[in-house]
């Protein structure tokens, strides 16, 4: 979850990774079948590169996430690919090259379940529970073309295949048990579970310069174009002997619907990208790049039109009064904000056997704040801003090239909207309207291990250029 609203948290390659992802001028191995297609026109060898995040650890602390003095601390473990990919070219005819990679675009996952005992002025006891579950993982299936257009530039294009999937599940409920053995139990529960797949294609186009001590790449990823998607959703909302009949509601209430089937699409905006890399003496690199994404406008992911049932029978009017005309109850809506992202890495070559590598990236939010409204699912994303250090080493182990490394994401505390107040059952954190209440602070931590290595069809060059 915390990395659902990034486009920066996970780069393509080892190499690019432990470098921020300042990959876009090109780096003479396979990173450039992501960042810059036209620069596998400057890769010396052809090669096979396998490259792994082996292991992730996020650590992520909220501070009065469900009222005051009820805070929450979740980790996250998660082993996954980072790219891979081969170059193929022909010595005989090298204007043009190929390119084909796999790796992880977007990867997050979420577990976190919270539970809040109080006694009340009036003597009764009051409940609060939290669940909530997500995992979103895209894959890109890349195939990329090079033409040379002379010894120093080249163009390049990239064809994508995007799939997408997320499972989404989240319970808050409630339940006032009186002290008077006589009287009976209120509770409100609120249950939201969909699960939806989506294919995409996408085109990005490239240029590149290589020069001894220069390069320069830049990047356009067309908008995406949707091909073909389902989802199923399940949605709940009930009342049982309400005791403030909220918004002139009745006392007992149960509005819920589901759907197999929903047509389901998922949008990747416009963006493009920049890179340059300085030769600062015989060996040593430094590596520039920078992203910007437009804004996406709110969408529908997808939308049930199965009707509702709700009990009574006419409380669906009463509730319809609180949706915004746009949304419905079983609509789940995205959009992204303006992002720019930027990096820089350094590279020593310490010898012609082995460097390292050192890095810094941005990783903004791409998302508004999530602002719970009645009439639609609004999913708990992430509101962080974070920022990664990394550093590592490559080498050669029997003319294969190892590189391994060690990456730091920080999110620095922030405010941020409490996901549900259990202090105060009037707050607006709570009921179905209300301005939401920034009282909550969160922080991140994330720790990261690289390790990958590339298998070249052809000895290492003696000389590294």
């Amino acid at each position: 979850m915390a990395q659902d609203n990034h486009y920066w948290s996970q780069m393509g390659g080892i190499s690019a990774g432990l470098l921020g992802g300042s990959a876009i001028a090109g780096l003479k191995d396979n990173s450039s079948l992501y960042y810059n297609a036209a620069a596998m026109s400057f890769v010396n060898n052809p090669s096979i590169s396998i490259g792994a995040n082996t292991y992730r650890l996020r650590l992520l602390n909220i501070d009065r996430a469900f009222g005051e003095d009820l805070n929450t601390f979740s980790n996250q473990f998660v082993i996954n690919p980072d790219l891979i990919g081969g170059l193929l070219f022909s010595k005989k005819n090298d204007i043009l090259r190929f390119g084909y990679a796999i790796n992880t675009r977007f990867l997050s996952q979420n577990h976190t379940q919270f539970q809040s005992v109080r006694n009340l002025e009036n003597g009764d006891q009051f409940v609060g529970d939290f669940d909530i579950r997500s995992k979103t993982m895209e894959t890109w299936f890349n195939s990329a073309n090079s033409y040379k257009l002379n010894d120093h530039s080249a163009l390049g294009y990239t064809l994508i295949l995007a799939i997408r999937s997320q499972h989404y599940s989240n319970f808050i409920g409630t339940k006032i048990i009186p002290s008077n053995d006589q009287s009976e139990v209120a509770r409100m529960d609120s249950r939201i579970d969909y699960n939806y797949w989506n294919v995409k294609g996408l085109l990005r186009l490239s240029y590149a310069l290589d020069y001894e001590r220069f390069r320069l790449g830049w990047n356009v990823t067309l908008p995406s174009l949707n091909l073909f998607g389902r989802a199923f959703a399940k949605r709940e909302y009930s009342l049982v002997n309400n005791p403030n009949l909220l918004n002139d509601l009745p006392s007992d209430l149960v509005v819920t619907g589901n759907q197999e089937r929903i047509n389901a699409k998922h949008k990747y905006p416009f963006s493009t990208g920049l890179g340059a890399s300085f030769k600062l003496n015989n060996k040593d690199w430094i590596h520039f790049s920078t992203e910007m994404f437009l804004p996406v406008e709110k969408y529908s992911i997808f939308n049930s039109d199965n009707e509702l049932v709700a009990f009574p029978k006419g409380s669906f009017d009463s509730l319809a009064v609180l949706f915004p005309e746009e949304v419905t109850f079983m609509e789940l809506n995205d959009a992204a904000d303006f992002v720019i992202n930027f990096s820089v890495g350094y590279e020593n070559f310490i010898s012609d056997n082995w460097g390292i590598l050192a890095g810094f990236r941005t990783d903004f939010n791409k998302g508004k704040a999530p602002i719970y409204s009645f009439g639609e699912m609004t999913p708990n994303k992430s509101q962080l801003d974070i920022f990664h250090l990394s550093g590592g080493a490559w080498g050669y182990y029997k003319e294969q090239k190892v590189t391994a490394g060690l990456e730091v994401g920080l999110s620095p505390q922030k405010q941020m909207r409490q996901w549900v107040n259990f202090n105060n059952p009037n707050s607006p954190d709570y009921p179905l309207t209300g301005a939401p209440e920034f009282n909550a602070t969160a922080s991140q931590l994330i720790l990261r291990i690289f390790l990958g290595i590339e298998i070249n069809f052809v000895h290492k060059p003696k000389e590294i250029k």
